[in-house]
């Protein structure tokens, strides 16, 4: 769960700290405070900023970070538990396995493999905020959106089948998950209107953990360890994951960005020998969850609130 009003607010202070005023004539600006502070451990060296402008992710702007910063090496995770596939008869299958990655992180790692073109894709405000109540017919799968407000609105984009229920925002996440004409894609959250207006579906959340390439899209681990849940583009579109993992120990916590997207775009542990071709994180910590319609191995239901549900369904 994540509020964009929370940013504006670190932005003000941030503004009011960094300017020293004398007198009532001249303002004098002061060394931002920021750079005063000791460098944080990071992995890998140097410490390069996160591209997303994501409230969860924000970092300082370093000004000699190369535009485009090397690719990073994939991490697949370590398998503890291996599990098995489960096909449904709509044709999307289930899988369950527990894993550690690189940040020593372990738990359950839940993957949703649909079939794009035989799904039928929609979003809806979910009833007393309860995930489960998106599986209400015809929805098979009702999987976790983007940020949300405190007055419960989508923070960004959310459209499906031409209703529109959340504008774009740029704190609402980098990137958006799209899926029209039977493919699905995640672009970037600044690409004009018409790469993605019309669209069957439309979320915006962030950060793009895994970018064309496939190249890592997330630079350091800043240390946050939360619950995480991803939408995963395999195939050229024709196929996406939806992937939530957590604790074994405590269903809030869970691996860091920078390991779950090492994770994402180095070989499954669903035994894929390749990772996502592009991959968008939605809202995680409290409100990272799944609900599959009589598949309760490949369910997860979240500890808080999720008002708003990207829903599945058969065509």
């Amino acid at each position: 769960m994540q509020h964009r009003f929370w940013s504006r607010s670190k932005t003000r202070a941030l503004v009011a700290l960094a300017v020293h005023c004398s007198g009532s004539i001249a303002c004098q600006p002061v060394p931002n405070a920021d750079a005063q502070r000791p460098p944080r451990p990071v992995h890998p060296p140097p410490i390069v900023p996160l591209r997303s402008t994501s409230p969860l992710v924000q970092d300082v702007v370093v000004a000699d970070v190369p535009a485009t910063p090397p690719p990073v090496p994939t991490v697949p995770p370590t398998i503890v538990t291996r599990g098995r596939w489960v096909e449904s008869r709509l044709g999307f299958r289930t899988h369950r396995a527990v894993v550690r990655l690189a940040d020593g992180s372990e738990g359950p790692w839940i993957t949703v493999r649909v079939p794009v073109s035989r799904m039928r894709f929609d979003a809806l405000r979910t009833e007393n905020d309860r995930l489960a109540s998106g599986l209400r017919a015809p929805n098979r799968i009702a999987m976790v959106a983007g940020y949300f407000e405190r007055d419960k609105r989508p923070s960004g984009v959310l459209e499906a089948n031409r209703v529109i229920h959340g504008q774009q925002h740029a704190h609402a996440g980098s990137g958006l998950f799209v899926v029209r004409d039977g493919r699905a894609r995640v672009i970037a959250a600044s690409s004009a209107q018409s790469e993605w207006a019309g669209s069957e579906l439309v979320v915006q959340c962030g950060p793009r953990l895994v970018e064309a390439g496939p190249v890592v899209g997330v630079y350091a681990d800043r240390g946050e360890r939360f619950a995480r849940a991803a939408a995963c583009i395999r195939d050229g579109g024709a196929t996406v994951d939806f992937i939530v993992t957590w604790s074994s120990a405590d269903a809030l916590r869970g691996p860091g960005l920078y390991a779950f997207a090492l994770a994402l775009a180095g070989p499954s542990p669903a035994g894929d020998a390749t990772g996502c071709e592009t991959a968008l994180n939605l809202d995680g910590g409290p409100s990272a969850g799944i609900m599959v319609d009589g598949v309760p191995e490949a369910s997860h239901p979240p500890i808080g609130p999720v008002p708003w549900a990207i829903v599945l369904g058969s065509r």
